[in-house]
């Protein structure tokens, strides 16, 4: 779900007529960018590596977290993309989006 909702971003981007950066993402429907996707959500969500890279950052930053989705959900209404996997996501993560 995490790589649907990131090309789900992608698009939302490219549908307000932004260029993808970096360049090396403009690939994001491909599978190699899915797997590398995978792999990447696999390190941070399943090693103590991802837990302390996470922690140090998102979860400290709770606030910023939730300023960000605040507006990535404007940005993606004002560019009419439709996100499903990302609110899917977005209600698990509801309980730490006050």
């Amino acid at each position: 779900m995490l790589t649907d909702a990131s090309r789900e971003g992608y698009r939302a981007i490219e549908k307000a007529g932004h260029e993808i950066l970096p360049k090396t993402d403009s690939n994001y429907e491909s599978r190699s960018y899915g797997r590398s996707c995978f792999l990447f959500f696999k390190l941070m969500c399943s090693t103590p590596l991802g837990k302390i890279c996470a922690s140090d950052h998102a979860m400290n930053s709770v606030d910023e977290m939730i300023a960000l989705n605040r507006d990535l959900k404007a940005f993606f209404r004002k560019a009419g993309a439709e996100t499903p996997i990302w609110n899917e996501l977005e209600k698990g993560a509801a309980k730490y989006l006050k």
